[in-house]
């Protein structure tokens, strides 16, 4: 009997591939950049690769025979925590959730709503806690039962309808050995061991005693662990610079979604892999080769001088330079955009 990887290499991934969210309304008949089809068994998406839809299919390729519902809450955030979601990866996601744990924006109770609950907590908000919850669940209760909860919280139509809080709570509880009280409990402290899982840009200053880059303001400096952006805008300047990096001969002629966002058509893609963008109000690094955020830092999250100084005109920030592999910025193979 072929393992289920050989049979998924051989059977491949039916992914529609389409030109942008009209293209996915008229073949899925749902308007967003892309969805898991469960009736067709195919990925319709205006991105490639949609890690959050693929990671949708993967699970249920896994679970095989599966109810045709799925509480939200464990659906929704399994994917994000292996998959991302809106072209954000993982990490960033999941610092973003714990972000919304510790200033309490939602309590956790909520992401359990019922979907009749007017008060139903946004996506935006819901999916990165969801993730943070199936952190924690995957990590203390292992795959095979935690793919077991996610079998137990899935459901026909009438069990879906009917499903609250309550009820979800019964079932984290028959599933984990613990009251819904406890897992918070757990929760909260497994939260406080998780330190940044690369998904952040910091803000402020870092020693680094290689500096790679010095050109228009911009200075790019390294250690073993971090990667530093200076940036000293004068007053001539405008507040924002695009630092891309890496080019990739692969990527030559090639199209990105991502890229195509943020650069319309004021500029041609030319195969550059990574692209740090600043701003006075926040700092991302982008991958155009998988067409997403890898990290990112938001002042209006995080205030406070240290990311910019208004004296000086300085920005300073750092991320974990684990993130680029072995991708780091070399000396005349990047591109400066203000």
């Amino acid at each position: 009997m072929k393992s289920a990887k050989a049979l998924l290499a051989e059977k491949k991934i039916d992914y529609y591939f389409c030109r942008g969210e009209e293209e996915v309304q008229k073949i899925s008949g749902r308007t967003t950049k892309g969805v898991y089809d469960l009736g067709a068994d195919a990925i319709i998406s205006s991105i490639f690769p949609h890690y959050h839809e693929v990671t949708h299919l993967l699970i249920n390729f896994k679970l095989k025979e599966l109810p045709l519902f799925t509480l939200p809450f464990i659906q929704e955030g399994t994917a994000v925590y292996f998959g991302g979601q809106w072209q954000r990866a993982p990490e960033v996601m999941l610092d973003f959730g714990e972000y919304i744990l510790n200033y309490k924006i939602v309590e956790l109770d909520s992401v359990l709503a019922d979907k009749s609950d007017p008060n139903t907590v946004s996506a935006d908000i819901s999916y990165p806690v969801d993730a943070c919850l199936m952190e924690y669940l995957f990590s203390t209760l292992g795959s095979d039962k935690f793919f077991g909860l996610y079998r137990s919280l899935s459901g026909d139509y009438n069990y879906f309808i009917n499903s609250t809080q309550d009820s979800a709570k019964r079932i984290l509880a028959a599933q984990t050995g613990k009251s819904w009280e406890q897992i918070k409990t757990d929760f909260e402290a497994f939260l406080k061991t998780q330190q940044s899982r690369g998904g952040l840009i910091f803000p402020g200053e870092i020693t680094t005693g290689k500096e790679i880059v010095k050109d228009s303001g911009l200075v790019i400096s390294s250690s073993d662990k971090w990667l530093k952006i200076e940036y000293y805008a004068n007053k001539d300047d405008k507040a924002d610079v695009n630092f891309l990096f890496g080019k990739d001969t692969a990527m030559a002629g090639k199209l990105s979604s991502i890229f195509i966002e943020q650069y319309k058509d004021t500029r041609p893609f030319e195969g550059y892999r990574f692209g740090i963008r600043l701003d006075r109000n926040e700092a991302g690094l982008y991958d155009y080769s998988t067409n997403q955020l890898m990290a990112k830092y938001v002042h209006d999250f995080d205030p406070g001088p240290n990311y910019y100084d208004s004296a000086s005109g300085k920005y300073s920030a750092y991320f974990d330079i684990n993130l680029l592999g072995k991708n780091l910025p070399k000396k005349m193979d990047y591109l400066i955009i203000k």
